[in-house]
């Protein structure tokens, strides 16, 4: 009886995922709107967050991205100045975005500045395309850690950067300028209790 009862406990170590929690689930089904200039021209995608995914140290975010312009649209990662004048950069790319305030970080005496942070996803499958054409779709997964995210913040869902997108008119040139537009999602999100890095 001995040997039976303790073969029935080493049977039920040994079965998959015995020992693994399963993930909490946030059912987002977001689906914004994402309006820009691009040149002189009107664009606009669409951002998906279907669900997003946690365990004790990971994320997973289900995404989306459909092309609503009338030109193909190009996403990608950069490193970019929350402003030109200060030296705080972030890496702009997919991921977990939030804001913080840092103090004296502002010309204003006692002021601050609003900076962005983010937690990049370690994995982007499939592959953003090189290109993604008028009326077109691509839709993934983002994974990553959560080692490095601030639980107390609202969170975002960050997509990258669209190249040489936004403009506004510099009128001491007279002419329009363009730079890298970062991509995120204006809804927001708490960790769930019980997962993230202790604080």
């Amino acid at each position: 009886m001995n040997r039976f009862l303790l073969a029935l406990a080493i049977a039920a170590l040994a079965l998959p995922g015995a020992a693994a929690a399963k993930p909490v689930v946030l059912k987002t089904n977001w689906h914004e709107r994402f309006d820009f200039t691009a040149g002189n021209r009107h664009a606009q995608i669409r951002l998906h967050v279907r669900r997003l995914e946690f365990t004790t140290g990971t994320w997973k975010a289900y995404v989306g991205l459909t092309n609503r312009s009338g030109m193909p649209i190009t996403m990608t990662t950069a490193t970019l100045k929350e402003r030109p004048d200060q030296p705080y950069t972030y890496l702009a790319g997919p991921g977990i975005w939030w804001s913080s305030f840092r103090r004296g970080a502002s010309w204003y005496p006692g002021g601050g500045t609003v900076l962005t942070n983010t937690a990049r996803a370690n994995t982007v499958r499939p592959a953003y395309p090189s290109s993604l054409a008028a009326g077109k779709s691509w839709f993934g997964v983002f994974t990553g850690t959560l080692a490095q995210v601030d639980k107390q913040r609202l969170l975002r869902i960050g997509f990258g950067v669209i190249p040489n997108a936004t403009s506004g008119w510099d009128p001491s040139r007279g002419t329009l300028v363009l730079a890298d537009l970062p991509v995120a999602t204006s809804h927001q999100f708490k960790l769930p209790k019980g997962v993230g890095p202790a604080v």
